[in-house]
């Protein structure tokens, strides 16, 4: 597999989507943050939140989203796994 997108142009940084090995990768690094994150100094103790995971993808439902809570998630995902939170797909706020 070529590591070129669409349009030809050389691929810089991380994984084809379309790759095989790309949702194996993302549910390894996700089991390790459910574990975090359903642990006893987790958010789902000290918050109630939950965690919903999909195939490479994950959603937090919590009632309340303080800096408490963002900032334990963006401090698992980009410190401890170190991998980067892509700022412009990220969305939080109410549901509609």
């Amino acid at each position: 597999m070529s590591a070129e997108g669409r349009s030809g142009a050389a691929r810089r940084r991380g994984r084809h989507k379309a790759g095989v090995i790309s949702p194996l990768l993302a549910n390894l690094y996700l089991h390790w943050f459910d574990k975090v994150f359903n642990g006893p100094d987790g958010p789902a103790q000290w918050a109630n939140a939950r965690l919903v995971r999909y195939a490479d993808d994950f959603v937090v439902l919590a009632r309340y989203q303080g800096e408490k809570l963002t900032g334990f998630i963006e401090s698992k995902i980009e410190t401890w796994l170190g991998l980067e939170i892509n700022r412009e797909k990220n969305q939080s706020g109410e549901p509609e």
